[in-house]
């Protein structure tokens, strides 16, 4: 029953990454191909370069090419593969890699097309933390119970009872949670390991929404504006620059 939980909790937060990472690719790709237009209009490699290169940077883009209306590729970071079909979702890929193309159209006519990849390392590297956190928690409950059967009457029950506490509260939400360690056996280790585990979660959210920042200040080098996100409503808003 609890290998299922883990499981079900798991297969959650897989598919609430693959949703952000689909919006957050569908935003860079619009983005991209409203501005990218003019500059093959116009023949300005140079600054469609730079731009590319601006994009790449601030997201986890494993490669990015740009195909001119004659058909031939003008732009080419990272490593492009040769078949370029678009997923419809993160969660079909099967190479590690978002696969997404769409047309360039500037003034009511396709000027060329967009192929992006974007890497699904960060949207594994968090499913795999989520399964960690999943099996440490159930580690933490199996420890709790032996320790209650085999250390009550033993005066450690204040110990257990903290640390319990602290688990229901991190289970139903609370990210700010620590206990604080009193022993060097078992229950300290336990503790300490609860600890880690809490530490480690909000480490991992940090890094997650200093990467958004970095795609808001990418959105802005565009000189149309910005996009805000909103990571727990789920939500982007743009804004023009002119109101910034």
């Amino acid at each position: 029953m609890l290998s299922i939980m883990i499981w079900a909790h798991t297969a959650d937060i897989r598919s609430t990454q693959a949703d952000r990472l689909a919006q957050s690719a569908d935003l860079i790709v619009s983005q991209f191909t409203a501005i990218t237009g003019r500059h093959l209009v116009e023949a300005d490699f140079a600054s469609l370069d730079e731009y590319a290169r601006s994009v790449q940077e601030a997201g986890d883009i494993a490669y990015l090419a740009v195909t001119g209306p004659s058909g031939r590729e003008v732009l080419s970071l990272g490593t492009v593969p040769t078949d370029r079909a678009s997923d419809t979702s993160p969660l079909e890929s099967s190479d590690g890699t978002y696969d997404v193309s769409r047309p360039i159209v500037f003034g009511d006519r396709v000027r060329g097309r967009a192929d992006f990849g974007f890497s699904l390392a960060q949207m594994e590297q968090t499913t795999a933390a989520a399964m960690r956190r999943g099996i440490g928690i159930a580690a933490i409950a199996i420890s709790l119970s032996i320790a209650v059967s085999l250390l009550i009457g033993f005066g450690l029950t204040a110990n257990l009872k903290r640390l319990a506490q602290a688990v229901e509260r991190y289970r139903r939400g609370e990210a700010d949670v620590s206990v604080a360690v009193r022993s060097s056996d078992e229950i300290g280790q336990v503790t300490e390991a609860f600890n880690a585990m809490v530490r480690d979660r909000a480490k991992a959210e940090r890094k997650l929404r200093r990467s958004e920042e970095r795609l808001r200040q990418a959105t802005k080098l565009a000189g149309l504006g910005y996009w805000s996100i909103d990571p727990a409503a789920g939500t982007y808003t743009y804004c023009s620059r002119e109101h910034a």
